[in-house]
């Protein structure tokens, strides 16, 4: 859906759908969400380090000064494996998840906030549309009202005071 053009009416429903789809707060919290959602869905399936790691060390290199032949080479072959210590990785997961779930009341909490404000935003606008309205037509038939008094003081059947209050109405009506 377009933006709406100047003067075309806008329903409640369209209004509410507006906001869910272009809030920009809305559409960062979504974006959120779905990468709390792959933090939580990476905890559950990877460990701490994806791969055993290897490491070579070689030392120290003692040459023989006459010959240029090692002596002594000391090699030593580390290989790590990622272990769970008291089921960090469950915490981990339960981390992940618990801030999932924070995004998504967090993204919910916002939806209805933005829906609030749109929903009372849209109800003063058609009030005010509305009273703008009546007011115009108060205006109208306060005019008529002045030009029957009027006719009413030139018949001599209503008192000019009459007309003066009824003006004084009319104007401020304006």
């Amino acid at each position: 859906m377009g933006p709406t053009v100047v003067g075309q009416t806008l329903t409640l429903q369209e209004a509410l759908q507006e906001t869910l789809t272009r809030n920009p707060k809305l559409v960062v919290q979504r974006r959120e969400q779905r990468v709390s959602w792959a933090a939580w869905w990476a905890a559950q399936r990877f460990p701490t380090s994806l791969n055993p790691r290897i490491s070579l060390d070689v030392r120290p290199w003692n040459f023989d000064p006459e010959t240029g032949q090692p002596l002594r080479t000391s090699v030593t072959v580390t290989l790590l494996q990622p272990v769970d210590v008291n089921g960090a990785q469950r915490h981990r997961v339960a981390q992940a998840r618990a801030e999932y779930d924070l995004a998504q009341w967090e993204l919910v909490t916002a939806e209805l906030q933005a829906l609030i404000e749109t929903y009372r935003l849209y109800e003063t606008a058609v009030y005010r549309r509305e009273r703008y309205r009546l007011t115009e037509k108060l205006a109208a038939f306060q005019k008529d009202l002045v030009e029957a008094i009027r006719r009413r003081v030139e018949s001599g059947l209503t008192a000019p005071s009459d007309l003066v209050l009824s003006e004084t109405e009319a104007q401020s009506m304006k």
